[in-house]
């Protein structure tokens, strides 16, 4: 599995660095651009082997019985402004 990961990330890579050379970037600034693009790939293996090992207990009959959410709340304008008032100042160079 490892092997067929490595190869398809790398092909999605390829056609993402293609695709911003073909954009008008020189051809490290589209390898960085794709990799920015497509993310961490350590974290995608790590998904995709979750998935997988998900898959395969389902496959012999069990149940995902536990499902975790998230959940973000962006701080509104003016709480944010207390929360920097907060913050102290380190001035550097001085």
């Amino acid at each position: 599995m490892n092997d067929d990961l490595d190869r398809e990330l790398q092909t999605h890579l390829d056609l993402e660095a293609e695709e911003q050379r073909e954009a008008g970037l020189p051809a490290d600034q589209a390898r960085y651009a794709a990799l920015k693009t497509l993310g961490n790939q350590t974290h995608i293996r790590e998904d995709v082997r979750a998935l997988s090992a998900h898959r395969f207990y389902e496959d012999l009959g069990y149940t995902n019985i536990k499902t975790q959410y998230s959940f973000i709340k962006p701080l509104d304008p003016a709480a944010s402004a207390r929360v920097r008032m907060f913050v102290p100042r380190v001035d550097v160079g001085n």
